[in-house]
């Protein structure tokens, strides 16, 4: 009898890490989705800075092409 509980409390313990292995960690997800939507927002602060710098560019190369005119 000892021996048949024994057998059924190692299973149950072996069912239950397993299915703890199986399940995503809650807090993975959240994370993942955290760093995907900062290097989103990097991504657009960097793309609007280029664009700012290339707009005071041409800015400037139209205001030299006006003054060599």
């Amino acid at each position: 009898m000892r021996q048949l509980f024994n057998t059924a409390l190692l299973s149950l313990t072996a069912l239950m890490l397993l299915n703890a292995c199986s399940e995503p960690q809650d807090n993975y997800y959240p994370q993942k989705i955290k760093q995907k939507e900062e290097m989103e927002r990097r991504i657009n602060e960097s793309s609007e800075l280029h664009q700012k710098q290339l707009d005071k560019a041409n800015q400037l190369l139209e205001h030299e092409a006006l003054n060599n005119k």
